[in-house]
């Protein structure tokens, strides 16, 4: 078979009091016993599979690899730093280098990219401005700045690898590989399915009294962006009202925000739509689109518990499964579509969509209209816990990528419901069947025999021990914050 080529996983939320590689008692200057645990059984994963000396796997981490909406910047500066020290601190199977696909909770990323990218264009005499958007099939060595570094990041990266090496690429929403003739996998946070995160077409769109609705990624972005970063990505750093935000949060999991936080987001976003409204300046327009606002965001902020992440019964929400035959069908087609121009005599016939998000991990295969075959859909989960009641739905998984682009997800964990964690709590971690994983598979093969091998099985074992115990440990913080009874819900299934 070919050779390992990317290392993917998503929603860490690093710097997080409610993400289980934060440890318990906060002390970041070291990693946590689910990270070091974790780094140890890829290591021998990955050793087991075959890799090229000098071109090694590399990580790519598809969203909220930072929690910059509900945590302190030191803290998430730190928990990035104790995350490479575990993966990518020679001696490492993993390449120096690390790319990132900004999501919701972390999209100051992208727009921290943008604005070194503008400087850098800036010092060499140009005013450029980059698209909202990356272009979906380009590689860093190619393109140049078609995927832009954090400055940030391979920063912090290189303060610990204490090299000259290693950077870290940025890339939005999407990034895609493709072999040119028919297979494609294409990364992407996911956010952008659910209709919370495209509020803000939605409302444009109804103020403008309908017309067409998005139809590509850059108007997907160009009109939502201010709202993920207002509410989604940038509280973290702002001392005790990031606190309360964090604590509403965690909140809100459970139960719907209150009419005061609706209230405050409809004043503030009527303050930055007005200028873009007909008549904007007008007193009776101010108070209708503050009325409107108003009444979307009671169909949408007060009712997040009833948000993708906290739907039990299933892998998607019915409205979700709606949002991501969208995405894929409507604004992700035609990106392809795009790139495929600049691609003389390529084809894409065999689409693999790996997102994140949902923090529930599954996989499938989707008939779409537009597709010549099923898109296989792969999600990477979570590693969060940020309500008191567990659901069995909710657990990680990482998607292996060779260079032949065959695609293989290997399901780590669940959130345990009697106090440990077994993968689907009768297998272990497993390779999971579906309508996604097509026959002859050889990628399945060789990473089923590799789990297979003793010490790599062992060292899993070790790694959903520290996973079962950071989980319970983070319930009973939770409940005892939230003065909850204990009965009923450690181990409870909502």
């Amino acid at each position: 078979m070919a050779n390992l080529r990317y290392v993917c996983l998503s929603d860490l939320h690093l710097g997080a009091d409610y993400s289980i590689l934060t440890p318990t008692e906060r002390d970041l200057e070291a990693p946590g016993p689910v990270l070091t645990t974790f780094a140890a059984a890829l290591r021998q994963l990955i050793a087991g599979l075959p890799t090229s000396a000098t071109s090694p796997p590399q990580l790519l981490v598809h969203g909220d690899l930072l929690d910059l909406g509900l945590s302190p910047l030191d803290d998430v500066a730190k928990g990035f730093q104790r995350f490479v020290e575990a993966l990518l601190v020679p001696p490492t199977p993993l390449a120096p280098d690390l790319r990132v696909i900004p999501g919701n909770h972390d999209h100051m990323i992208w727009q921290w990219a943008l604005e070194e990218h503008y400087v850098k264009k800036l010092r060499h005499g140009k005013l450029e401005t980059m698209k909202p958007v990356t272009r979906l099939f380009a590689e860093p060595a190619a393109d140049g700045d078609a995927y832009p570094k954090s400055r940030l990041l391979t920063t912090l990266l290189r303060q610990v690898t204490k090299n000259d090496e290693g950077d870290v690429y940025v890339a939005y929403p999407n990034f895609g590989l493709s072999n040119g003739s028919g297979r494609c996998i294409v990364f992407s946070h996911g956010h952008f399915v659910e209709s919370m995160y495209r509020l803000m077409s939605q409302v444009r769109r109804f103020l403008r009294l309908g017309g067409p609705g998005v139809r590509t990624i850059e108007d997907l972005e160009a009109e939502n962006a201010p709202w993920i970063d207002f509410v989604w990505s940038t509280f973290g750093d702002t001392g005790a009202l990031g606190k309360e935000m964090q604590r509403l949060y965690e909140q809100l999991q459970d139960a719907a925000a209150n009419a005061e936080l609706t209230s405050e987001l409809a004043k503030r976003l009527t303050t930055r739509l007005l200028p873009h409204l007909p008549m904007g300046g007008e007193p009776l327009v101010r108070t209708w689109a503050e009325r409107i606002l108003h009444a979307v965001l009671d169909a949408t902020v007060e009712r997040m518990g009833d948000l993708e992440r906290n739907s039990y019964a299933k892998p998607l929400t019915d409205d979700t499964v709606e949002g991501l035959r969208w995405y894929l069908d409507v604004p992700l087609r035609n990106q392809i579509d795009a790139a495929l121009e600049r691609m003389p005599g390529a084809t894409i016939d065999d689409v693999a969509f790996v997102f994140g998000h949902t923090h529930k991990p599954f996989q499938d295969a989707i008939a779409l209209e537009r597709y010549a075959r099923p898109v296989r859909v792969f999600n990477t989960g979570g590693w969060v816990l940020d309500e008191p009641t567990m659901s069995s739905r909710e657990g990680a998984s990482i998607v292996l990528v060779d260079d032949d682009l065959n695609v293989v997800a290997v399901r780590l964990f669940h959130q345990p419901l009697d106090g440990t964690v077994d993968g689907d709590g009768k297998r272990g971690v497993y390779v999971p069947t579906s309508g996604a994983d097509p026959a002859g598979n050889p990628l399945r093969a060789a990473v089923e025999h590799a789990l297979a091998a003793p010490t790599t099985a062992q060292a899993f074992r070790d790694f959903v021990a520290a996973v079962s115990q950071a989980f319970v440990a983070r319930q009973r913080a939770l409940i005892e914050r939230f003065d909850l009874p204990r009965a009923g819900v450690i181990g409870g299934v909502r």
